[in-house]
């Protein structure tokens, strides 16, 4: 019988707040776990679409270190929102994780 290790949302979201570190455009990341799935929330400066598309593509370093793991990664860009009311975007019981140390 094998074991299987589950990760939690605190050790996903450490993990991606490293591969996003560098980019400047992240200001915040918050990491919960809602049913069978973790939710990952990246609130950016504005930014472009290429900019986007790299954070997206930081998951992939997320499914090769836990490739049991079911998650979402939802990049907050606020040129899309007329309001940028956190309470409204990031999942309730969410934990923010620190992107950059202090």
């Amino acid at each position: 019988m094998a074991i299987q290790v589950q990760v939690t949302a605190r050790e996903m979201g450490r993990a991606l707040a490293e591969a996003v570190r560098a980019e400047p455009a992240v200001k915040r990341l918050w990491a919960s776990a809602n049913r069978d799935r973790i939710e990952l929330s990246i609130l950016t400066d504005p930014t472009d679409a290429d900019t986007e598309r790299r954070l997206y593509a930081a998951g992939l370093i997320l499914h090769d270190r836990f490739p049991d793991a079911y998650f979402l990664i939802d990049v907050i860009n606020p040129i899309y929102f007329i309001s940028l009311d956190l309470q409204m975007l990031i999942p309730n019981g969410a934990q923010e994780i620190p992107v950059r140390p202090e």
